[in-house]
């Protein structure tokens, strides 16, 4: 008797980048390198390659309702055991006139990164760290969540800049372990805010989206170009491609306030 065995090769999430939820739709086109992929389905949003070799390349997702997104599925910053590509899918306004969306498209030569922290609804506070085991205690705020997603910002108070985070696995709901060390000091109570990113073409070309709010939706955006990171802060109801162009060159403060790490 033979036997067939199967090898798991990559997990695929697709993702609303502007809220964090799982995109259910099923009308889903994947391309590698050109050539169409066919994914086994595992759920709302997620689907697995079996067998088809861990070397990188760029994945192209055409999902209803969400304009196309490029993503960079690189091995060496995956798990070994389950390694995951989030696809961070940008509503199509046109195809969902029933939410209302920000939208900032355009292009800047040589850009590799793009995202954003919306500042109105923080997700929780930052209780404590501990360098040594890579862990961050939380703590909530009213009307807010803890971190069930992957993507986070530690915002610098009085300072329009943030730490981006990962979060590797949660410990309990009010702790986690971090997928890297803190590099910056940080504030006790400073607001962890969840990450949006923008969809990146090889030209430079981009799109970014969050969802609307009222009277503003203010946030912190960022992006590099050359290498440098560059931060505006917003209100990003008014954003323009003409205001990403004027952001400023990120400096890191060596006064700024540390707090005791554990």
């Amino acid at each position: 008797m033979s036997t067939i065995s199967y090898k798991l090769d990559l997990i695929i999430a697709l993702v609303d980048a502007t809220n964090g939820k799982s995109v259910a739709e099923n009308d889903v086109i994947f391309y590698r390198d050109g050539s169409v992929l066919q994914p086994h389905k595992r759920g709302e949003g997620t689907y697995v390659l079996f067998n088809c070799g861990r070397e990188d390349f760029d994945l192209v997702a055409n999902v209803r309702g969400f304009h196309q997104c490029r993503t960079q599925v690189r091995y060496e910053t995956m798990n070994e055991n389950q390694p995951l590509a989030i696809v961070f899918l940008i509503p199509d306004a046109r195809a969902m006139p029933n939410i209302e969306i920000c939208e900032v498209s355009g292009r800047i030569p040589h850009l590799t990164d793009m995202e954003a922290i919306g500042l109105s609804k923080p997700r929780c506070c930052i209780n404590e760290y501990s360098a040594r085991r890579m862990e961050m205690s939380v703590f909530q705020m009213e009307g807010s969540r803890y971190l069930e997603d992957v993507h986070y910002g530690i915002l610098h108070a009085q300072e329009d800049t943030y730490e981006h985070i990962e979060v590797e696995k949660n410990i309990d709901i009010k702790k986690v372990k971090l997928k890297y060390p803190l590099e910056e000091p940080f504030s006790v109570n400073a607001p962890v805010c969840r990450v949006i990113f923008a969809n990146i073409e090889k030209d430079g070309s981009y799109r970014i989206a969050m969802r609307k709010q009222s009277p503003d939706t203010p946030a912190i955006v960022k992006y590099r170009k050359n290498g440098v990171w560059y931060y505006l802060k917003c209100d990003f109801n008014e954003l323009t491609h003409e205001m990403l162009l004027k952001a400023k060159k990120y400096e890191k403060k060596d006064d700024r306030e540390e707090v005791e790490q554990t």
